[in-house]
C-alpha cells in the first residue's frame, strides 16, 4: 500500500507538518514534519529533550535536518525536521513525542541531569562572585552546591 499524504498525516498524530508562517521568507519545508524545536529562552528540559530527540533520530542527515532562523520575539529558533519520505524516522519521531506527551517529560534523564549539574556549577560561581545578591548563603561547599541547585530548579 502506498501511503498518501493524508494517510501519513493520520498515522502521525503527534507530529505536524511544517507550515509557512506569515512574514516567513525562508525556504519551503512543506514536505517535512516538525520533530522538535527550541528557542533562545528554552529551559534546561527543552534543551535536553531537543538534544535527545536529534540523537534518537540519528543526528542530521538527508532526511533529518535542523533549520535555524531568527524571530523578533523568540530570538533564535532551532527546529528539527524529518522528511515525509523517511517513514522509519517519522514513526520514531511520532513515538518520541507521544512518549513526552503521555508518559514522561524527560527523554534522557542522564543528559538532563548533566545539564542541570552544569547550570548548578555556573550558579555556584555566580553566588561566589556576587554573594550579597543572595540570602543565607551557606559557607560549606556541599551545602553551597545544594543551595545553588535549589535556585536552578526553582527557575525551571
Amino acid at each position: 500500500m502506498t501511503m498518501t499524504t493524508e494517510t501519513i498525516d493520520e498515522q502521525l498524530s503527534h507530529l505536524e507538518r511544517w507550515k509557512r508562517l506569515d512574514n516567513y521568507i525562508g525556504a519551503d519545508h512543506s514536505e517535512w514534519f516538525v520533530a522538535y524545536s527550541r528557542v533562545r529562552d528554552s529551559g534546561l528540559l527543552d534543551q535536553s529533550n531537543y538534544d535527545a530527540v536529534l540523537k534518537r533520530l540519528g543526528g542530521e542527515s538527508d532526511t533529518v535536518v535542523v533549520i535555524q532562523f531568527s524571530h523578533w520575539a523568540w530570538g533564535w529558533v532551532d527546529v528539527i525536521l524529518v522528511h515525509e519520505n523517511d517513514k522509519n524516522r517519522l514513526v520514531e519521531a511520532n513515538e518520541i513525542l507521544r512518549y513526552l506527551a503521555e508518559d514522561y517529560l524527560i527523554l534522557d534523564e542522564d543528559h538532563y541531569e548533566e545539564l542541570l549539574h552544569e547550570e548548578t556549577l555556573e550558579t555556584v560561581e555566580e553566588i561566589k562572585k556576587y554573594p550579597d545578591d543572595y540570602e543565607d548563603v551557606p559557607s560549606e561547599e556541599t551545602e553551597l552546591y545544594n543551595y545553588a541547585r535549589d535556585i536552578v530548579i526553582s527557575n525551571l
